[in-house]
């Protein structure tokens, strides 16, 4: 006998299947079993459609970014002690400022290592900045290298300075030039890129540059040396760890989380120096002994207390120079808007249960 086949037929001009007229299904010894297995597979699928509208979702961990920078190397060892949960925190290798507040203010990375210029810079434009730990003062490491011959800011007049095109290379060169009493027009800025300052230094298509470490000291290998640096600009050039406000809600355990194992970062540092070291030094072209060298001439990292001292009250010493960095940033026009600064700073991830 001819099996029946299924037929097209039209209802309201749309294709649709008709099935053959067939018996009447019979009983099989086993049909409970089938039904039950039937059940079990409608309930996965609606599990997996639920899943993937959202329920039951795992969130996807904070992605943070680190730059080239002695006192970041903080959270590669955080990471490298198991205190970051890489289920909960991705740290993710930058070697560009630019690029990485690029990505920051596109949501691809949702915290970022910066000074607070950079925070200024992003808050322009994205308003809702949260400032929720202090890495380090740098002391030095900033600084505007130059040739032999030019001793001092005064003498870059008329010369070729190379300025990254980020808010803290040309913070630092602003003030230095303030501090002699000079302004950008007495100089030559050349706007280059962190990759380039070694390169352009070398084949003598500058005269000067402003860098940080460890750039610095393999200028200083070519015989370039500091004729100002962050240590004449105290209180006024700190690295912190920042995110939006948004994300401070959605992901405050997530973001406690990576403070706390930064912090503890910090005080096995201050316990074993050279054996932190041994791993901090991993991702810069230099051996434990000469990284704690350039750290300590470099920056003063911060610990607990360091952060309760900076974050903590309207009047801490954080928000003061948050302030300070604000008004000179005006004053030399490197910030177009007018911010407000109120709430940008906050201690709420460094309660005493939290971090021991």
């Amino acid at each position: 006998m001819r099996q029946s086949t299924p037929a097209w037929s039209s209802d309201h001009g749309h294709p649709s299947i008709v099935a053959p007229a067939t018996a009447p299904a019979q009983a099989s010894p086993d049909g409970r079993s089938q039904r039950w297995h039937a059940r079990l597979v409608l309930a996965l699928l609606l599990c997996c459609l639920a899943t993937q509208v959202g329920c039951g979702r795992r969130e996807e961990p904070l992605r943070v970014a680190v730059l080239l920078w002695p006192p970041y190397e903080t959270a590669i060892l955080a990471r490298e002690l198991g205190l970051l949960d890489p289920a909960r925190v991705e740290l993710v290798d930058y070697r560009s400022p630019a690029v990485a507040i690029r990505d920051y203010r596109n949501g691809v990375v949702d915290v970022a290592a910066v000074t607070l210029n950079y925070v200024l810079r992003v808050a322009e434009a994205e308003p809702g900045q949260r400032i929720v730990l202090s890495i380090d003062e740098s002391i030095g490491g900033d600084v505007v290298m130059a040739r032999p011959e030019i001793s001092d800011i005064r003498s870059l007049r008329g010369r070729r300075v190379g300025v990254e095109a980020s808010a803290l290379g040309a913070y630092v060169l602003a003030r230095a030039l303030e501090e002699s009493e000079m302004t950008a027009s007495d100089i030559e800025v050349v706007p280059v890129d962190l990759s380039e300052h070694e390169a352009l230094y070398r084949d003598g298509q500058i005269d000067a540059v402003t860098t940080y470490e460890p750039i610095a000291t393999r200028l200083r290998g070519m015989g370039a040396h500091a004729i100002f640096d962050s240590g004449d600009l105290r209180g006024e050039v700190y690295d912190v760890l920042v995110t939006t406000a948004d994300v401070l809600e959605r992901r405050e355990d997530d973001l406690r989380h990576l403070v706390t194992g930064w912090l503890l970062a910090v005080e096995h540092f201050e316990q074993d120096p050279m054996g932190a070291a041994a791993v901090m030094s991993r991702r810069e072209p230099m051996g434990p002994a000469e990284f704690l060298e350039i750290l300590a001439a470099s920056a003063e990292l911060h610990d607990l207390e360091d952060n309760r001292r900076l974050l903590t009250g309207e009047a801490s010493e954080m928000r003061v120079a948050l302030r300070r960095v604000y008004e000179a940033s005006r004053r030399f026009g490197l910030l177009a808007e007018e911010l407000e600064l109120e709430g940008m700073v906050t201690d709420l991830l460094l309660s005493p249960e939290d971090v021991r």
